[in-house]
């Protein structure tokens, strides 16, 4: 865990590229209570990193979000395809809809057959609007075989 002005996504992501080839968990987050401009910086792809089977990030750090909040990159292009558990988290200012969305289409993509969990950690899960969208991913999942997990709403 990194606080602070420490937090420089594309700074962490050159040190990890030394160890492409052996790196098998990955766990990149600030700190919540300290976030500033680098939060949402986009970190770099995670393709040739060939021993990778866990990757944990923001969505922003993962797929880069532009002024609109909408994503500079699908998940698909950045991501190891036989990766197994992807944890991504979505910051308050980040579009939830845009994250359920990128997270079902990889769901959906056959070129990532050893995906077998995926976490979402948002706030909003406390808000009764986004459960339908949250229940949609689940069952996008399921109908892979794909583990899904998030936080419970709270209503």
């Amino acid at each position: 865990m990194i606080s602070g002005d420490d937090f420089q996504p594309r700074k962490i992501y050159g040190s990890l590229s030394l160890h492409k080839s052996t790196l098998e968990y990955i766990w990149v987050e600030p700190c919540q209570n300290d976030l500033h401009d680098g939060a949402g910086e986009w970190m770099g792809s995670f393709v040739d990193f060939t021993a990778l089977k866990v990757l944990c990030s923001s969505l922003a750090n993962l797929v880069e979000l532009d002024e609109l909040g909408l994503p500079v990159r699908k998940l698909q292009t950045v991501l190891l395809s036989s990766l197994e558990t992807l944890y991504v988290s979505v910051e308050d200012d980040q579009p939830f809809n845009i994250a359920i969305d990128l997270l079902a289409e990889l769901a959906a993509l056959k070129t990532f057959p050893k995906l077998a969990t995926i976490h979402l950690q948002y706030c909003a899960f406390r808000e009764p609007e986004n459960a339908g969208r949250v229940e949609w991913l689940e069952q996008r999942c399921q109908e892979t075989g794909i583990l899904y997990f998030s936080p419970q709403p709270m209503f």
